[in-house]
């Protein structure tokens, strides 16, 4: 038995509405979080291997920059730590029973999200001089490496247990994984996750002083934003698509028809950014936070209708009606 499991006896009705508004907010935080995460690193690893191979400090500069986004201790800890714990404990909580083998590999994605942020932190040691020609020592950024992987697996693994109560299908670790809907909410999430950046990216270069990669670093982000933002709608259309019958609701079409229309005024924010060099908006990342909520409370909606029909099927009373 996982230690997590039966941490938490269920009672009432309040007991429930308490454990799904825990998960509810726990993954409205640590979902962002684990996005910026994953992609601000990316984007500093590619610039820092710019960096070296070009001879630009500029673009050291503007990896510093990145690798600084996500990573002071108070902001990791209270967006980042506790909200993934939270999560791993409140579905533990509500679905462990229902779904075997959930809590073990929700504690590893969490395990694998430690380790993984431990390693990018380490690698911001490799800025020890602002002159790309005085920095010798390369491996740190090559840890880095390697942290954002677990980081993108141990996100992975929340996501294809966050669509399973859909589902109710495949108990192995790999079927969860490898699951139709467990691979489009990978790639929506890895889309998601390169806009939402370019957004903050954008939203902390407007607010800094004037540096030499500013423009370029406004300019990059907002392109990046823009090219993925068309990709938002068409995989989002696709989950919904693929989403069980059981699972479908007027709140979840409701729901979901928010999340396009916050997509489509996305996409138009960041092309307004592109045509006007000087725009300097940041209400977008407010957007993209938008878009992830009403995502995750429509995944919410859809495990409910799906559990209530099941039980309708079976001819089963509600335990809190």
């Amino acid at each position: 038995m996982n230690i997590l499991e039966n941490l938490y006896t269920i009672e009432s009705s309040s007991d429930l509405l308490i454990l799904k508004l825990g998960l509810y907010l726990s993954l409205a935080f640590a979902i962002p979080f684990l996005a910026l995460l994953f992609t601000s690193t990316r984007f500093s690893i590619i610039h820092f291997k710019k960096a070296k191979s070009l001879q630009n400090d500029d673009y050291l500069a503007f990896s510093k920059f990145l690798s600084e986004i996500v990573t002071k201790f108070w902001f990791r800890f209270l967006f980042g730590v506790l909200p993934m714990f939270g999560a791993v404990f409140f579905y533990t909580q509500l679905y462990a029973k229902q779904i075997p083998g959930a809590a073990g590999n929700l504690l590893l994605a969490f395990i694998l999200f430690m380790v993984g942020l431990c390693l990018i932190v380490f690698s911001k040691s490799v800025f020890t001089s602002e002159k790309i020609e005085e920095i010798t020592n390369t491996f740190p950024m090559k840890v880095s490496c390697i942290g954002t992987f677990l980081v993108l697996f141990a996100s992975f693994i929340l996501l294809a247990y966050l669509q399973l109560p859909i589902s109710r299908g495949g108990d192995s670790f790999l079927q969860v994984l490898f699951s139709a809907n467990s691979i489009m909410y990978l790639l929506l999430f890895i889309s998601l996750a390169f806009g939402l950046t370019s957004a903050v990216i954008v939203a902390k270069l407007n607010r800094s002083t004037q540096k030499n990669y500013t423009d370029y670093g406004r300019s990059f982000a907002t392109q990046t934003g823009m090219i993925f933002s068309f990709l938002h709608p068409l995989l989002y259309v696709l989950i919904i698509l693929s989403t069980p019958v059981q699972g479908l609701s007027f709140m979840y079409f409701g729901a979901a028809t928010i999340v396009l229309l916050l997509m489509l005024f996305g996409s138009i924010q960041f092309y307004a950014g592109f045509k006007e060099k000087d725009s300097r908006s940041t209400s977008i990342v407010l957007v993209f936070v938008l878009i992830i909520s009403v995502m995750i409370y429509s995944s919410q909606v859809a495990s409910e209708t799906a559990a209530k029909k099941e039980i309708i099927q079976k001819g089963e009373v509600e335990l809190f009606s």
